[in-house]
């Protein structure tokens, strides 16, 4: 069993800046400094890691995947793509309820279409689990791009589409008698080659 991931340590900075936002806005005071980065939060937010649309990392971030028992096809699935293999450390709490850390020797990480996974090792002996744990498999990594700079132009253009949108539209936009909630257009095509579906 699969538990739903929990983010250990948010990324260090969020895809755009305050100032590269208003430059895209072309706003030249500060008076909507505060305003402008909340909104840069909230289009990341709707856009990154579990929940986001993309369903991927864009600056990169700790996570933590909890598993309830030892895959028995060796294979633990992680939540997202684009890994960083050296940042992967597996424990868990054995039959004294003593947490151990598994060496990194005895997996390795895949990337494939539906994304990455560990896969321990074919000599890798299976520790007894204790039973007072719901979770005593934890798999902890990081995801994403990289910093703010590696994040693909397309997906960065896409949050600055999406906080000018924000920012013009501080409710939902009326069209005669229809009200009109969706995000910009331009920004739903610049993501989509990077979209992926859950694990």
């Amino acid at each position: 069993m699969q538990f739903r991931p929990q983010l250990v340590t948010a990324a260090a900075a969020p895809p755009v800046s305050v100032a590269e936002a208003k430059a895209h806005m072309r706003i030249y005071h500060e008076d909507d400094d505060t305003l402008i980065g909340a909104l840069i939060q909230a289009a990341a937010s709707y856009l990154d890691g579990q929940g986001g649309i993309l369903g991927r990392c864009m600056v990169s971030q700790e996570w933590r995947q909890d598993f309830a028992r030892w895959p028995d096809n060796r294979v633990m699935r992680l939540p997202f793509p684009d890994v960083d293999p050296e940042s992967i450390e597996i424990t868990y709490f054995d039959d004294a309820n003593v947490e151990q850390t598994v060496a990194g020797t005895s997996f390795e990480l895949v990337e494939d279409a539906i994304g990455s996974a560990v896969v321990l090792q074919r000599g890798f002996n299976f520790p007894g689990l204790t039973d007072q744990r719901n979770a005593p498999v934890r798999v902890t990594f990081e995801a994403g791009y990289g910093d703010a700079d590696d994040v693909p132009q397309a997906v960065r253009h896409a949050v600055l589409l999406i906080v000018a949108d924000l920012y013009e539209n501080r409710e939902n936009t009326v069209v005669g008698a229809v009200t009109v909630s969706q995000l910009p257009l331009g920004a739903h095509t610049l993501i989509a080659p990077f979209r992926r579906s859950g694990v």
